[in-house]
């Protein structure tokens, strides 16, 4: 029944899509040998539909799951309204649907950070299993560090850190696939037609592509380095975080500054002799170092707060003439990088920072 619509579709097709599309019809069938389903040209399907499928998987219990190779211009509006159309067909009939998309596709490199998108390559993405993952996985650490951490030179553009989506391409001569990960806008901002990559380009094989998770209920689009890219995320937003504390530091010892260099200049011309601030003023300002670890009861945030006093502490002259107050320095911040490494700091550890701090603010004069 729906050989005519095929035929149609057929005529204009291109070499390059359909040795594609008998490329992964041999790994799908292969991959899915052990289950109970039939992988078949999506002609075949018995229920006649107005847009056919390059390929159709026909579960044990009834489930369709249909897969196209996209192969089409990228940039062509009446493209990305086929393939729009398509999709409220699958949708309508009930069927699992998915797209694997031609490399030439692909314009994300892995020196790019953010990618442009046209209207069908947003179509061809979902949010896969992993995705949810990653999802999850940087709600916490937007949660713990702050969104300003997660993606440092945004550009003024706003994620939508619950929009993490996949694309899948192919490489039809070295048979390979590719997974891109990235991060939609959030919508109706200036940026809806980019992106920004969660993490470089992976090149996956074809055959993991089309293995099923445990669960059997999705494909297994995800590299068998996740885990380290994940580690690798978790890594830069601690280093994000990081910098952006010591600029608030830097900024707000500024301030500082130019404060006292208004007070000084005010004060001349008023012909009043004014006292140079002594040392310990120019480095602490107006930090209370120790309400501020008192106020929270998290260790890890109390151990940023410490290596704000060990960063400080570092620049001081009256320190540097000390060589036992630079050894309680170092000592400080190995314990505090040693925690941010493991995302966690035990009490006894705290106990010996505590104590390194506390005889470094009572050296400089701070609270």
């Amino acid at each position: 029944m729906n050989y005519k619509h095929y035929e149609k579709y057929r005529k204009l097709e291109s070499d390059t899509h359909r040795v594609g599309v008998t490329i992964l019809q041999e790994y799908i069938s292969t991959q899915l040998n052990l289950y109970k389903c039939k992988v078949q040209r999506g002609y075949l399907l018995k229920k006649e539909m107005d847009f056919v499928p390059d390929l159709s998987i026909e579960f044990s219990d009834g489930e369709v799951w249909v897969i196209d190779y996209i192969t089409g211009s990228r940039n062509d509006n009446k493209y990305s309204k086929f393939l729009q159309n398509k999709i409220t067909s699958y949708k309508a009939e009930g069927f699992r649907y998915f797209f694997i998309v031609n490399e030439d596709w692909q314009s994300a490199l892995e020196s790019n950070e953010f990618i442009s998108f046209f209207d069908s390559e947003q179509l061809v993405s979902r949010i896969t299993a992993y995705d949810e993952i990653w999802i999850e996985f940087i709600r916490r650490l937007c949660s713990q560090y702050g969104e300003e951490a997660i993606f440092r030179n945004q550009h003024d553009f706003s994620p939508d850190l619950s929009a993490i989506r996949t694309i899948v391409y192919f490489d039809q001569k070295k048979v390979i696939a590719k997974v891109m990960r990235y991060v939609a806008p959030l919508r109706y901002s200036k940026f809806n037609n980019w992106g920004r990559l969660i993490h470089p380009v992976q090149k996956v094989p074809l055959e993991r592509i089309f293995t099923l998770d445990n669960e059997l209920k999705d494909f297994l689009w995800v590299s068998h380095n996740e885990a380290e890219l994940l580690n690798k995320f978790y890594h830069s937003v601690q280093r994000n975080a990081l910098m952006i504390s010591q600029k608030k530091i830097n900024d707000s010892k500024n301030e500082y500054t130019s404060t006292l260099i208004r007070k000084f200049e005010l004060k001349s011309n008023t012909n009043i002799l004014v006292q140079a601030p002594i040392e310990n003023e120019s480095i602490v300002g107006d930090y209370s170092f120790k309400r501020r670890i008192e106020a929270t009861s998290d260790l890890l945030e109390k151990t940023r707060i410490c290596l704000e006093v060990v960063e400080l502490c570092e620049q001081s002259e009256k320190i540097k003439e000390y060589p036992n107050m630079r050894k309680r320095t170092g000592s400080a911040k190995i314990i505090c990088m040693s925690a941010f490494d493991r995302n966690s700091i035990d009490y006894e550890e705290w106990r010996s920072l505590k104590s390194e701090i506390d005889n470094l603010l009572s050296f400089i004069g701070a609270s």
